[in-house]
C-alpha cells in the first residue's frame, strides 16, 4: 500500500513538473462569454427583426399546418413535444432554462439545463462537408472575429424546428454572431438561410442575462411528460 501511494505521489509530482515545463494551460478561445446565461425574455417564437417572415409558398404551407396542428393539441410534427427529441440548435437557444458556455482552443461547449443537452462548436477550422445523414444538432464550426464568435451550422435534420412551429429543410444554413453587449448581456444574432422555405435570408436576435454560476437543477423532458407538464419549459 505504501509503495502504491508513493508511486501515485511521484506521478502527480511528475505531472505538475511537466505542466510547469510546458508553460501555462492554453488560453481560452474567448473567455469573456464563459459563464451561465439565461434568456432575457422567454419565448417560443423566433421573431424576424426586419419585417414579416419571408415564406416561400411551401414554407408558409408547412407553417400554417404546424400552427393548426398545435392549436388542436396535435404534435406529430413536433418530435420534441411528442417524443422528447432534441429541439435542434436554434430552438434550443430559446429555452428559458439556463445555459452554460465554456470555451477551449478547439471547442466551444454550450451546456443546457433542459435535458442536460450539449452543443459543441468546432473551432479548429475544419470544413464540415454535407453529412450522409443530418442530425438534430447538425454540424457547427466557429471562428472569432473582433471579439464576436461567428458560428456556422449545417447538416441539421428537417425533423427539428426553428421554434415552436417554424419549419426548415436539411439544406438550411444557420449563421450566429454571439457577442457581449456589455459584461452582463450576451447577444446571439441568428441568420436563417433556407431557400426551400424562405425567399431570402432573415435575422433574429436573442439576448441573455448573465447569471450566478451555480449547479444546474435537473429538468428532464421525460419526467415532465410523466408529471403531465409541457415537455419544454415555458
Amino acid at each position: 500500500m505504501t509503495s502504491t501511494r508513493s508511486t501515485l505521489r511521484s506521478l502527480a509530482f511528475l505531472g505538475v513538473a511537466l505542466l510547469i515545463q510546458g508553460g501555462a494551460a492554453p488560453a481560452y478561445a474567448n473567455s469573456d462569454i464563459d459563464g451561465v446565461w439565461k434568456i432575457s425574455k422567454a419565448t417560443g417564437v423566433l421573431a424576424v427583426i426586419d419585417g414579416p417572415i419571408p415564406f416561400t409558398d411551401a414554407g408558409r404551407k408547412l407553417y400554417e399546418a404546424h400552427k393548426g396542428a398545435r392549436a388542436r393539441g396535435v404534435y406529430d410534427f413536433d418530435l420534441t413535444q411528442s417524443r422528447c427529441a432534441s429541439p435542434g440548435p436554434v430552438r434550443l437557444m430559446l429555452s428559458p432554462d439556463r445555459l452554460r458556455i465554456w470555451t477551449r482552443p478547439d471547442t466551444v461547449t454550450i451546456q443546457f439545463e433542459w435535458n442536460r443537452l450539449l452543443r459543441l462548436i468546432d473551432m479548429t477550422g475544419k470544413e464540415h462537408k454535407p453529412a450522409l445523414v443530418a442530425t438534430a444538432m447538425g454540424s457547427s464550426s466557429g471562428v472569432l472575429e473582433k471579439g464576436t464568435l461567428v458560428v456556422k451550422t449545417n447538416n441539421v435534420s428537417e425533423q427539428t424546428l426553428l421554434d415552436d412551429v417554424l419549419p426548415h429543410s436539411e439544406d438550411i444554413q444557420i449563421t450566429e454572431q454571439i457577442r457581449l453587449k456589455d459584461p452582463k448581456t450576451l447577444e446571439d444574432r441568428i441568420t436563417i438561410n433556407d431557400p426551400a422555405n424562405y425567399t431570402r435570408p432573415w435575422d433574429a436576435v436573442v439576448t441573455y442575462a448573465r447569471g450566478a454560476d451555480t449547479a444546474f437543477a435537473e429538468d428532464v423532458c421525460l419526467d415532465r411528460l410523466s408529471a403531465g407538464q409541457p415537455p419544454l419549459p415555458r
